[in-house]
């Protein structure tokens, strides 16, 4: 790292897509940069790794017709022919029982809830979709919503594993406005409840937008250092002056932070306390993830629901269902479990999260056992997603910060949609245009 970073107007901490995606459109508008990041490579839950001899996502991702700042993205970089759509399929594994869960004629057919609340969350589902205005929502929780909406019953059947998936014992805090996009931006990747779903990939995954940023980037003239953790932000009087960078002060005029914000809020100043305070508001769960690659599919769908009380989990991904590329003569699968970090199961050694796994294979599959599995490997977020609990809009950040030439970019100003790869790059893009308005002034 040459030179102290003085003729370097901006320096970004973090190198996933938030970070990336900032610097390219810095870089774009002739904005010199430094991306630091702390691991060894860019990428952060987008990365990738090496799994038995092919790059495979550590994490699931999928596109959705709407995410049109990633689809936009991909066409400046000149990778939109890479982004492919695929028709897909969800199946819901309730007591003992796969049932088909993706079009209107499956929902009509699922018999574990009376045939009135299926029609009402058909209708229901057609009402989320267009929906606009949600700020209402984010006033009462989720299973408030959707008891009222649909019933005791269909929300213990459905939603209720559902929510426990992405939240763990959190999920009663949830607002309603996050389940509602979740919902709506789903429910908008067909053209009409009688189309089928869509959903795309990248070829080569999502490595194929990583490398293609990070070529962007160098050719702009920015430059990308990895193993180079952030230690703090370093401020003079009430403008932001630089950052400290492995024991190493560099000066820059202007920092953006895209850490997780509890990280965030560790690297400032001490005159900033009351903003830190305010940024560890936030609460966090953590995930651990477990990717397989077994020899055959076990629900013939992207995206499996799993209510069963025998089985640990909520939900089966298999990337090879929207993406064939990784299927390799079987299937790719994750299975996720959302939870705090200080719960056991975060800490459980490989082998019995594995062993977790191989009692459940036979209940969702007949006939599958430990010879299924072809390859195995886990991994872990501290930070994968902030708990949206009921009034969360009123805690999500600002871009801006109290400290002049200080700029934040988190997840949580997607709000209400999800930790997306589409909606980081739409805030990071309105990010980096409120930093080169500040450095015109």
């Amino acid at each position: 790292m040459a030179g102290n970073g003085a003729e370097r107007k901006v320096a970004i901490v973090g190198g996933g897509i938030a970070g990336l995606s900032a610097a390219y459109y810095l870089g774009k508008a002739g904005v010199g940069v430094d991306l630091f990041e702390a691991e060894k490579e860019t990428g952060g839950l987008a990365g990738s790794f090496d799994f038995e001899g092919r790059q495979v996502e550590r994490y699931y991702h999928f596109i959705c017709l709407p995410d049109q700042h990633l689809i936009g993205l991909a066409d400046e970089l000149g990778i939109k022919d890479k982004l492919n759509w695929r028709r897909t399929r969800t199946t819901f594994f309730y007591q003992g029982k796969l049932h088909q869960f993706t079009s209107p004629i499956d929902l009509l057919n699922f018999s574990p809830i009376p045939l009135r609340s299926r029609l009402n969350l058909g209708l229901e589902t057609l009402k989320w979709k267009n929906l606009k205005d949600w700020q209402h929502l984010d006033d009462i929780s989720a299973k408030e919503w959707m008891l009222k909406s649909l019933g005791e019953q269909a929300y213990q059947v459905i939603w209720s594993p559902l929510l426990s998936m992405k939240f763990g014992q959190y999920q009663d805090q949830v607002s309603a406005a996050w389940l509602w996009h979740r919902v709506h931006r789903v429910a908008n990747s067909r053209k009409s409840p009688f189309h089928p779903q869509v959903m795309g990939h990248f070829s080569g995954g999502t490595e194929t937008l990583l490398k293609s940023l990070r070529e962007a980037i160098t050719k702009q003239g920015g430059r990308i250092f990895c193993s180079a953790p952030v230690e703090a932000v370093i401020k003079k009087s009430d403008q932001v002056s630089g950052i400290l960078v492995s024991g190493q002060t560099r000066n820059y005029g202007s920092v953006i932070v895209t850490n997780p914000l509890p990280q965030a809020a560790a690297l400032m100043p001490r005159e900033l306390a009351d903003f830190s305070a305010r940024l560890q508001r936030v609460s966090f769960i953590g995930v651990v993830c477990l990717v397989f690659w077994i020899d055959r599919t076990i629900s013939n769908a992207f995206w499996c629901n799993i209510n069963d009380k025998r089985i640990p989990f909520n939900g089966i991904i298999e990337t090879s269902q929207l993406n064939p590329e990784t299927a390799r003569g079987g299937a790719l699968i994750y299975v996720p479990h959302y939870l705090p970090v200080s719960a056991p199961r975060f800490s459980f050694p490989d082998e019995q999260l594995l062993d977790e796994f191989l009692k459940a294979l036979p209940i969702l599959k007949p006939g599958m056992g430990k010879e299924s599995i072809k390859g195995f490997r886990v991994f872990r977020s501290r930070f994968a997603q902030p708990i949206c609990s009921k009034g969360f809009r009123h805690l999500v950040p600002q871009h801006t910060t109290p400290l002049k030439g200080l700029f934040l970019i988190d997840c949580t100003q997607l709000y209400p949609e999800d930790r997306t790869i589409s909606g980081t790059i739409g805030v990071a893009k309105t990010a980096a245009g409120l930093v080169i308005e500040h450095l015109k002034n």
